[in-house]
């Protein structure tokens, strides 16, 4: 994975409806983005410090400020403009931060 998550929040995952408890959401924020995007009218592109609600059914064992991975993500997106990004994983675990040289920061 070419990101880092770092996490910012957890809070339950309610249905919007009935506001049945469905697990939990695991608020992150992306702090290093070394994916190669391509470059667009002379901008570079990239996704970092956006934000992404990772959304999982049991309460995962992570705290804010840890560095995590989803396992299994699956990402829907949708809105009127496309622009909304939905993602369900099987668990968010912490994972070690590793700089671009593979080595442990």
């Amino acid at each position: 994975m070419n990101k880092v998550l770092t996490v910012t929040g957890l809070r339950e995952w309610l249905d919007h409806s009935t506001k049945a408890k469905l697990g939990w959401i695991v608020d992150a924020v992306i702090t290093v983005d070394d994916t190669p995007y391509k470059c667009k009218d002379g901008v570079v592109a990239n996704n970092l410090y956006e934000k992404l609600a990772l959304k999982v059914e049991k309460k995962p064992a992570v705290s804010v400020g840890d560095c995590v991975m989803p396992v299994n993500p699956v990402c829907t997106v949708y809105g009127d403009y496309r622009n909304q990004l939905s993602v369900r994983c099987d668990d968010v675990v912490a994972a070690p931060v590793t700089g671009a040289d593979g080595k442990k920061a």
